[in-house]
């Protein structure tokens, strides 16, 4: 059971990454056949695939999708054995609009697949303890909900307060 809820969701997600890399490959070809009309010698069409597929074929939608059967028994049997590790991300570093870097970390596919999957089992297994008025990071709740209830508060009180906070690094630091 197991196995098949894990190679439907590394199915999807392979699908997904598959189709972003799919609309890259298109808007080159768009390019490339708009320069050929509006340019006497167009530059020669370059289709780069990500360097981190050279890394681990895991990374790859094309190779993991056509393996998912097998991925999924492996991730399976290594969950249900509590012998599971993830193997180690790939970093990055990619240049912030205000100045700096910022750090991008890139799991394998089966292994982000397994953190949505306990994502999703924790999510449904301690939903009734989160607060109504919470929304980050939860697949019941989203940015319409906040402004209906902020909507709502609005009408029923003459003053109401809302505080934003932006924690600056709050993922880097925790260790």
């Amino acid at each position: 059971m197991l196995a098949k809820v894990l190679k439907k969701m590394i199915e999807d997600e392979c699908n997904k990454l598959g189709n972003r890399y799919h609309d890259y490959h298109n808007a080159m070809e768009i390019e490339f056949q708009r320069n050929k009309k509006r340019i006497i010698n167009p530059p020669k069409k370059q289709v780069n695939i990500p360097e981190y597929w050279n890394v681990d074929k895991k990374f790859n939608p094309f190779y993991v999708k056509k393996h998912s059967k097998q991925i999924a028994q492996s991730l399976a049997k290594k969950l249900e054995s509590e012998t599971y590790t993830p193997y180690p991300p790939y970093l990055m570093e990619r240049d912030k609009k205000g100045g700096g870097k910022r750090e991008v970390v890139i799991f394998q596919i089966p292994d982000a697949v397994v953190s949505k999957y306990i994502y999703k089992r924790l999510i449904a297994k301690n939903r009734h303890r989160f607060s109504s008025t919470s929304y980050a990071y939860r697949n019941d709740r989203n940015v319409h909900f906040a402004i209906q209830d902020i909507s709502i508060e609005l009408k029923n009180h003459p003053r109401v307060f809302v505080a934003e906070f932006d924690f600056k690094d709050f993922f880097g630091s925790i260790t």
